[in-house]
């Protein structure tokens, strides 16, 4: 009965055993609309345009108007790939992953997704059989040279993305690769990196952006941001951000622009620059040059030309320390870098003195006219898009940024509210609210949702965090053996005689499994989620037992999530219409299905005993149909039966 299921190219739906009459309580899936019902929505072919596809050759026939944000024609094709189907609305990566490759933040990476998928200009990977390899595949081969272009940009589409992307079997694919593409198999090339030209221009910015901030503001990690300055922007040596609050280096940048010439009214001393801006003489002499070299000038004079063309020559050498190039041009230490940023803004100054001054970044123009360093403001108008809240926020004269993003924000130190309050205390609220959600998210949802790197989410609910807490009674993965999910799912799906509740409470089932009632919960919806909806009155639900939402919520359903970018919070949506969490999500993939769409359950849908008593329901439904033919009727996954093979035999035991 279990036999192999062979790979089939869609997903099928046969709605009929879900209509009225056909044994099932309720209209079920007949009570999606028919437009949702009659809609296919395969992938197009190769060869068959659309409207991202017409965009693009529109932008090179132009040769103009390339969208802000993208730094290559190229990488805005890249972009409406991963966007995917329009009509799916479905990105074929997360947005971490498509943020790194395009050097974007996940907020921009959002923004961008909401702009381009509301106008339906995504180009979806055309689809091919996968059956045998491709005939020519090869040097000249239109797929082959795809593939070229993918692994050799910067940075490189490699992983599991890039069979989605070009549409080859994985196995097929990596003989690909080792035979005309070595290089891209090393594990060097493998280990996933940022753009290097962004992440030059962000080690140009001054002041110093931390680590944190390139991570965030490049979709990465801070560790990995610190592998990359050191393997591709070896020029800046060991990359010391500034320890110091970034409301005393803005207070030590205004008090240096008021002040002036020596000898005048305005005239300020070091000291009292420090006192004003309530820095020390270290943090002067350390960031005062970046901040505003001009002071310098303005307060001892400028060089004389020998001894500037005598600086500049030793700079060109870029093996003499601070220390030594003051010793051998006679200028003071404390004052040489001040003439060093005036006279050459794109040098990297070390911070220590004893260390060699590395040659000056190169950033392809895009920094200030004349300058090779720049400004936030600098970056964000030369990389980033229009719809970013970074953007808006730092740009625009009356920014329309939504409360969670402006939050974010603050809370990395790129913008600031009045009166500098710290952002923590509305950031840790959102990220208290998301933890505590039951059955949990994954640290990815909540960084994903949040905006923010998972390093720092992990910060904060891992180890001593100050969420930690919250997560003590997440059950990990793989936290129930094979026996203890059978326990849990005869205690969990047995209603009580009298009808109305099921026969034991949580609490109840906590006891008898010597757990937590907060982490039984949480396992009764990965492994039992039918614990949820049998009980409910008929008319609460529709479907087998009531596994879906009644007919009347399937259009408001459907109109809560057609409009979102990235996956909604679907515990949200259930609080919403009044239903329980599994109904949606069955009522979702059963939608997902019909349309012939992907559906990627939450991370708490995704157990094989999850759809136990949809399959069991459905074999009851058709007993002299193979379970293969059910399968394929229904548009099952292709292994589903496979893994609930040993579930099916110790149920009928």
């Amino acid at each position: 009965m279990f036999r192999a299921i062979r790979r089939l190219p869609h997903r099928r739906l046969a709605q009929a055993a879900f209509a009225p009459g056909a044994g099932c309580r309720g209209a079920g899936l007949s009570s999606i609309p028919p437009a949702a019902q009659a809609q296919t929505m395969g992938r197009c072919r190769p060869d068959q345009p659309t409207p991202g596809a017409e965009r693009r050759r529109h932008i090179e026939a132009d040769g103009q108007g390339l969208p802000l944000g993208f730094s290559t024609i190229e990488d805005f094709q890249l972009f409406l790939r991963l966007l995917g189907d329009p009509q799916v609305r479905r990105p074929l990566a997360p947005i971490c992953t498509i943020g790194r490759l395009l050097g974007l933040d996940r907020l921009s990476v959002k923004a961008l997704m909401m702009h381009y998928g509301s106008l339906g200009v995504g180009s979806p990977p055309g689809r091919r059989s996968r059956r045998g390899p491709l005939a020519g595949l090869g040097p000249g081969h239109p797929v082959f040279e795809d593939v070229s272009r993918l692994v050799r940009r910067d940075p490189p589409v490699l992983g599991d993305l890039l069979p989605r992307l070009v549409w080859l079997p994985s196995r097929e694919l990596g003989s690909l690769l080792l035979e005309y593409l070595p290089e891209a198999c090393g594990p060097a090339a493998r280990r996933p990196h940022v753009p290097v030209d962004r992440l030059r221009a962000l080690a140009s910015v001054t002041p110093r952006l931390t680590l944190s901030q390139m991570a965030w503001l490049l979709s990465s990690s801070p560790k990995s941001v610190a592998r990359d300055l050191a393997t591709y922007v070896p020029e800046l040596g060991d990359y010391q951000p500034p320890r110091v609050p970034s409301v005393r280096l803005d207070a030590l940048r205004a008090v240096l622009a008021a002040a002036g010439p020596a000898g005048s009214d305005a005239s300020l001393s070091e000291e009292t620059v420090c006192q004003r801006a309530g820095v020390d003489r270290a943090t002067f002499d350390c960031h005062g040059p970046l901040l505003h070299a001009t002071y310098g000038v303005r307060r001892w004079g400028e060089l004389p030309a020998e001894r500037l063309a005598h600086l500049r020559a030793l700079l060109q050498e870029c093996r003499w320390t601070l220390a030594e190039l003051a010793s051998r041009t006679g200028i003071p230490l404390d004052r040489i870098r001040w003439y060093i940023k005036y006279y050459e803004p794109g040098m990297v100054l070390p911070v220590p003195a004893d260390r060699s001054v590395p040659r000056p970044l190169e950033l392809d123009g895009r920094s200030g006219p004349g300058s090779n360093s720049m400004t936030l403001r600098d970056y964000v108008r030369a990389f980033l898009p229009p719809v970013s809240p970074l953007y808006r926020a730092l740009l625009c004269p009356e920014p329309a940024v939504d409360p969670k993003s402006l939050i974010t924000l603050r809370h990395l130190g790129l913008i600031r509210r009045p009166g500098h309050v710290d952002a923590d205390r509305d950031m840790l609220p959102m990220l208290q609210g998301l933890g505590s959600l039951r059955p949990p998210l994954t640290l990815r949802d909540v960084s994903d949702r949040m905006g923010i790197s998972l390093y720092q989410v992990r910060k904060r609910f891992v180890g001593a965090g100050s969420l930690a807490e919250l997560r003590r009674t997440v059950p990990a993965v793989g936290a129930l053996s094979f026996s203890e999910i059978e326990r849990l799912r005869q205690l969990g799906e047995q209603v009580h005689p009298a009808g109305g509740r099921m026969r034991f409470t949580v609490r109840q089932i906590a006891e008898q499994l010597a757990m937590c009632p907060d982490m039984v919960f949480s396992l009764l919806h990965l492994y039992c989620p039918e614990y949820f909806f049998l009980a409910l009155a008929p008319e609460a639900g529709s479907g087998p037992g009531g596994m879906y939402v009644p007919v009347e919520k399937v259009a408001p359903l459907l109109a809560k999530v057609a409009d979102q970018a990235t996956a909604p919070l679907l515990h949200q949506v259930a609080v919403d219409l009044g239903c329980t969490l599994p109904q949606v999500v069955n009522s979702l993939r059963a939608d997902a299905t019909c349309r012939k769409v992907p559906f990627r359950a939450p991370s708490y849908y995704r157990h094989v005993a999850s759809r136990l008593f949809e399959i069991k329901s459905l074999l009851r439904l058709h007993p002299q149909m193979p379970a293969s033919a059910i399968a394929r009727q229904y548009g099952w996954e292709e292994n589903l039966l496979k893994l609930a093979q040993p579930y099916l035999a110790a149920a009928s035991r």
